[in-house]
């Protein structure tokens, strides 16, 4: 329905300025009306075929073109529980050897203790 709301919407603004233009060249009003008739009829009538023709074939175009993308999103998302899984058996091990100190803030003392590159 909006389609045909849009097509008679935009057909009235155009039979409006031909109305205006043949009013302002003082066209016979005869000539005004066919030519608003004609007007208002080949704009409303090319205008649904136009949006037809959209919404038919360019939008499942894109649709189509943004599903793909969704699937590469998702490939890679894979990839990313792939590498958690892996991160998480690693914690999982480290947990198991039971070589994990408590946590400790680092204070002066232990300033000393924290070995740096030497270049």
């Amino acid at each position: 329905m909006f389609k045909i709301w849009l097509a008679v919407g935009l057909a009235s603004v155009t039979a409006l300025v031909v109305i205006i233009m043949g009013l302002l060249h003082q066209a016979r009003s005869e000539v005004i009306l066919y030519r608003t008739a004609i007007t208002f009829f080949l704009v409303g009538i090319l205008w649904y075929l136009v949006e037809s023709f959209i919404t038919m074939y360019v939008v499942p175009y894109f649709s189509k073109k943004n599903q793909g993308q969704q699937q590469d999103i998702q490939v890679e998302n894979s990839d990313e529980t792939e590498q958690l899984n892996s991160e998480k058996e690693v914690s999982e091990t480290v947990l198991d050897t039971d070589t994990i100190n408590e946590f400790a803030p680092l204070t002066k003392e232990n300033l000393d203790q924290v070995s740096t590159p030497r270049g």
